[in-house]
């Protein structure tokens, strides 16, 4: 009849046993899910800067092709009157589009501070 006396010790052992294992393998989840969002960081911040490289690359190529354009202009309106004339016109039209742009973007900034 001993035996009546220890079996609500033996009860809690378990209990504890278990406990401790059940917060064990909890921290061990929590451990694998942490590690999971730092890789997952990290592969964002990698995408992101890959992403931003291939942008800056895309945009020196098309800046590229902008000057090498403006050159052949140049170029051509030197060897060709006719052309000269062109590209100057156009160059001067391009020239007072951006002046015209920027005379209203004041305009609009003075009449907002109103």
């Amino acid at each position: 009849m001993r035996d009546n006396k220890e079996l609500p010790w033996v009860i809690c052992l378990i209990c504890a046993a278990f406990g401790l294992l059940y917060q064990a393998w909890r921290i061990d989840c929590l451990r694998f899910e942490t590690r999971m969002l730092r890789d997952a960081a990290q592969i964002d911040a990698s995408q992101i800067r890959e992403l931003m490289w291939m942008a800056d690359n895309a945009n020196r190529s098309v800046e590229g092709e902008k000057t090498r354009a403006f050159l052949a202009g140049v170029t051509q309106a030197q060897l060709d009157p006719q052309y000269g004339e062109i590209w100057h016109s156009g160059y001067d039209r391009g020239t007072q589009v951006a002046a015209e742009s920027q005379k209203s973007a004041n305009e609009a900034l003075v009449q907002h501070a109103e």
